[in-house]
Formats: C-alpha cells, structure tokens, sequence
C-alpha cells in the first residue's frame, strides 16, 4: 500500500488534519510545559511552607515547654 493508491482529496484532508492536530499539540505542549513549572514550583513552596510550619510548631512547643 503505497500513497499512489490514496486518492488525492483523501491525502490533502489527512495532510491538513495532521497539520491541524500538530499545531494544537505544540500550543498544548507549550502551555503544559509552562502550567507543569507553576504546578512544581507551587507544590515545592507548599511543601516548604509545611516543613518550616511543622519545624516551627516544634519551636513553639519547645519554648513553652521550657
């Protein structure tokens, strides 16, 4: 099965299908690239918020206890 047997109208639509979809993927891949950073580095600043917050409850427990 070569592309000679593909009827032309059949081809061109595929062709601009493909164009299509390849276009919508880059501005996907794009845009996930730049949500995925946000996501990170928003997942990394509420971890360490939780990490300095739980460090600082021993703190405050330490000092009251003294």
């Amino acid at each position: 099965m070569t592309d000679a047997y593909i009827p032309a109208w059949i081809n061109s639509g595929y062709e601009r299908k493909q164009k299509a979809y390849e276009s919508m993927a880059q501005i996907k891949c794009k845009y996930a690239m730049d949500y995925g950073l946000f996501k990170t580095l928003k997942n990394w600043l509420e971890m360490a918020m939780a990490v300095i917050g739980f460090y600082a409850f021993f703190v405050i427990v330490a000092i009251l206890g003294q």
